[in-house]
């Protein structure tokens, strides 16, 4: 059932990220967790946002549109880039992210490649074809080089390798923007 798979999920989304989460019963009643996320390492604070792929938002919305099948990814993808002045819409279905991209104009969309409806490869070529002019990340779990052997790959702008901490993904859409 899904209440019985929530925790397996919930463990395999945030060690995704590099973290952990653990659960235990309290002896006064009820449940204690324990949630523990990555950190990137110390920078500097300009070392953190390099001047050369700097993203000003104060005078312009970035849209960005998250798909992946996993709605825990996509919920941290939002959670993460939104404080960050970013309007950030999210689908966990191919198909629908692939409406939304050719409805609205969105700056960058960032697709997983393994979903069970259509591929991101498959998305990022549907959407190319329909004439998107935005930025598209692709980011996967897979060994890289088989999905830069897929010809489809040259229709992404960049390749993330899962997983990448929020930095990694910011650093990524700053500098696919300043391009």
């Amino acid at each position: 059932s899904l209440h019985d798979a929530l925790p397996i999920l919930s463990r395999a989304s945030i060690a995704h990220f590099g973290g952990r989460i653990e659960g235990r019963n309290d002896p006064a009643g009820g449940a204690v967790f324990e949630v523990a996320l990555a950190v990137a390492p110390d920078q500097p604070a300009d070392a953190a946002r390099s001047p050369e792929h700097a993203v000003d938002l104060k005078d312009r919305h970035v849209w960005i549109l998250a798909i992946d099948d996993d709605p825990d990814i996509v919920e941290i993808i939002h959670a993460y880039l939104e404080p960050l002045g970013y309007d950030v819409v999210t689908t966990t279905v191919a198909d629908e992210g692939v409406s939304a991209a050719t409805a609205q104009v969105f700056d960058v969309v960032i697709c997983d490649v393994g979903m069970p409806d259509r591929s991101g490869l498959e998305v990022c070529q549907l959407l190319r074809q329909a004439g998107f002019g935005g930025k598209l990340i692709l980011m996967t779990g897979w060994d890289t080089r088989a999905v830069e052997a897929d010809r489809r790959v040259d229709t992404c702008d960049m390749l993330l390798k899962k997983p990448f901490v929020g930095n990694e993904l910011r650093h990524a859409i700053e500098s696919l923007l300043a391009s």
